[in-house]
């Protein structure tokens, strides 16, 4: 997610310094307001940008929205959440007191389109030999969109019909749902 005030040439820019597959997931963000020179001048203490640090709310609204705006950068999102969660211990606390966090989010959309999963866990391990890291921190992700994707264990604990409840519209949905 890109805020710019050229538009145009920093997207290429970042390409020729940054090659990656990710690059693909840039996109403007225009501001419903546009910013002058001065709104962008992070030195003064009265500018815009410098008064959006402080105080949220006195941003601008967003000009045009993409369709999965939401969707945006989901893995990172998440770990950013959960990694706030984690670092729980007060000065002096022993490691071994961090409680665990175990985050699960229900996302409305297939998170990694070239490997759909209806119930995906992401825990840290080493790559080489799949020993896991800590016990204490995961991530799962319940995708709504592929509640067909459920396997048997799936369904053997009800995460399917848990799925399920998440996506009802109707009253008669969540009866039929909760009789079987």
């Amino acid at each position: 997610m890109l805020l710019t005030s050229q538009p145009a040439a920093l997207p290429q820019r970042l390409l020729k310094i940054w090659p990656c597959y990710r690059c693909r997931h840039f996109f403007e963000i225009q501001p419903g307001i546009p910013y002058t020179k001065a709104d962008l001048n992070w030195m003064d203490k009265k500018s815009h940008s410098t008064m959006e640090m402080s105080d949220p709310t006195s941003r601008p609204g967003i000009a045009v929205k993409r369709d999965n705006m939401d969707e945006y950068n989901w893995p990172d999102r998440s770990i950013s959440y959960a990694s706030r969660n984690f670092d729980q211990l007060k000065r002096g606390e022993y490691y071994i007191n961090a409680k665990p966090v175990h985050s699960i989010g229900f996302l409305n959309f297939t998170l990694f389109e070239d490997n759909p999963e209806f119930n995906a866990l992401y825990q840290l391990l080493n790559v080489k030999t799949k020993r896991l890291y800590s016990e204490k921190f995961s991530i799962h992700v319940i995708d709504l969109s592929r509640i067909d994707l459920a396997t048997e264990e799936d369904r053997y604990y009800g995460i399917d019909r848990w799925a399920k409840l998440f996506k009802t519209k109707t009253w008669e949905d969540l009866r039929m749902i909760t009789k079987k």
